[in-house]
């Protein structure tokens, strides 16, 4: 096959197609082939430990050039794997069998255990977290020095054309090995997301995401951060809701010392974020004095702390959220355009809903694991819950569940277990804002809380509440709310003394007095 065609299959052919396209090119460059046993293009995860190392056999392994095994099961398949750990810890050249001369790996004894007296293997190319390793090996044919030369010169034409279709190869690995498994589900609108993060997270551009309130944007910021060449520096997140005045712009930008009044300096969260990430959770409620500023940031990438002249250089890379349509809002056009970069819109549950079943199977063992538990969801209570609209998506889905559970003593809990399912569902969802539009998620127009119409501090203390029932660590409240760990352990503490009737401080006693509100209100019931 002519280096044309392959150029043709990169552009559009499957995993399958370009790999048949690559060991049919080889075996024309390379007549040693003929006499080659196996010729096994894998496709590596190099995550995984080096120790098991597997070559994924839907989509990795060929049949044989000649022989009677199967793709996968066949004699050298050890021996192949103990080859490509070798490779990829020196990927510049192929290598012999003769190559090896550590104590640790017998070339006789793999002749005379295996019949075969040469194997050929070599790096191809490295893309999306996997490797592309190409091996050969023969009972016959005693492979050269040439053979060798040839091989790496055949890697040579090849990879150029494998890094100009890089995006269309890794388009086709991603819908055959999932590489984002923390998102559960398998349904297009998902499928369609994952996409979207994996494309974005290689790049440095910054991202909006946009979706309803418990549709997993604060998760799927930390996700992209993860996947991303940032990964190794900070993650710093923000809920733009609760910048308020002065001490807001120091959470953004930081203070300078000043020796006269005692105020000590503080950086910003944008050099905390230093060759990191910054994600700025509820950004359209970002107040305009902070927008303008923020807009330099972006535009510098430098900061400018209160009190002082001197900028500072500053390098980290923005992800922000928002359920609000920016672009129909007095949201500065200038910094939209900087902040959107790239746009991943977060489907609704309702959107996805034929993923709540696997979505409750996973919930149901994080709960058991917690609590060591056995309990599971039969499959009428699943569909009773994929029948409903679930104003607080995912998050609320998880809040239900867990109250299921804990309600009910039953290991295999059925619908006819839970007589007051939908009276939960729906106390739950008041908590939540309702989607701004039944099928626009980023509808301009923001609805209030049902009947509870609640401030910003309250939705907060109301969350941490809930969070603190389900016995939620401090690293899960900070996911959920894009709060810092510094605001949230206090409130934690003041939730312990006021379950335990302790005396509080006046900071405590002004949190308990919310949550009495927010008892009346009949936002939480469990006080």
């Amino acid at each position: 096959m002519s280096i044309e065609k392959i150029e043709q299959v990169l552009q559009n052919g499957t995993i399958e197609d370009i790999f048949q396209a690559l060991c049919a090119n080889i075996r024309e460059i390379m007549p040693a082939t003929d006499e080659t046993d196996q010729c096994i293009l894998m496709l590596l995860d190099e995550n995984k430990d080096k120790e098991s190392l597997e070559a994924y056999p839907f989509h990795s392994i060929l049949p044989p050039i000649s022989g009677e095994h199967s793709p996968y099961d066949f004699p050298m398949k050890e021996v192949c794997k103990s080859f490509a750990r070798r490779v990829l810890k020196a990927p510049t050249e192929p290598m012999l069998l003769a190559d090896i001369k550590d104590s640790g790996y017998d070339a006789s004894e793999v002749s005379k255990r295996y019949e075969h007296i040469s194997i050929l293997c070599t790096f191809v190319f490295a893309c999306c977290g996997y490797s592309m390793v190409m091996y050969l090996d023969s009972k016959n044919h005693n492979f050269t020095p040439k053979n060798k030369k040839s091989l790496q010169d055949w890697v040579s034409k090849i990879q150029p054309l494998l890094k100009k279709h890089k995006v269309h190869l890794e388009e086709e690995i991603f819908h055959i090995k999932d590489p984002i498994p923390a998102l559960i589900g398998n349904s297009p609108p998902l499928q369609q997301l994952k996409h979207d993060i994996l494309r974005c997270a290689r790049s440095d551009s910054n991202v909006l995401l946009l979706g309803e309130t418990g549709t997993g944007k604060s998760y799927i910021a930390q996700i992209i951060h993860q996947l991303s060449n940032r990964s190794k520096c900070s993650y710093e997140p923000l809920n733009c809701s609760l910048i308020q005045g002065a001490s807001g712009k120091s959470q953004l930008f930081g203070i300078a010392r000043d020796r006269f009044t005692g105020v000590q300096e503080s950086q910003g969260i944008f050099e905390d974020a230093q060759g990191g990430t910054v994600f700025l959770d509820e950004i359209g409620d970002l107040p305009s004095d902070e927008q303008a500023i923020l807009n330099l940031v972006l535009d510098t990438k430098t900061v400018l702390r209160a009190g002082e002249i001197k900028r500072r250089t500053v390098d980290f890379r923005l992800i922000s959220a928002t359920l609000q349509n920016l672009q129909h809002s007095e949201f500065r056009e200038d910094l939209y355009n900087r902040i959107a970069q790239v746009v991943i819109t977060v489907p609704s549950l309702r959107d996805h809903a034929e993923d709540i079943p696997m979505l409750c199977d996973f919930f149901v063992k994080a709960y058991n694991q917690k609590r060591k538990g056995r309990q599971t969801i039969a499959s009428d209570l699943k569909s009773y819950l994929q029948s409903q609209r679930w104003p607080g998506n995912v998050r609320q889905l998880q809040n239900v569940i867990n109250r299921i559970l804990q309600k009910t003593a039953v290991l295999r809990v059925m619908l006819a277990d839970c007589p007051d399912i939908a009276k939960i569902i729906e106390e739950s969802g008041k908590t939540y804002e309702k989607p701004a539009s039944s099928e626009n998620p980023s509808s301009p127009e923001k609805s209030p809380i049902p009947e509870a119409r609640m401030t910003e501090e309250e939705y907060r203390i109301s969350r941490l509440w809930s969070l603190y029932h389900q016995e939620a660590n401090v690293d899960e409240m900070v996911r959920e709310l894009s709060l810092s760990r510094a605001t949230i352990s206090p409130i934690r503490v003041a939730f312990r003394k006021i379950k335990e009737n302790a005396e509080l401080t006046e900071d405590q006693r002004n949190i308990a007095t919310i949550l009495q509100a927010l008892k009346q209100k009949g936002v939480i019931r469990n006080m």
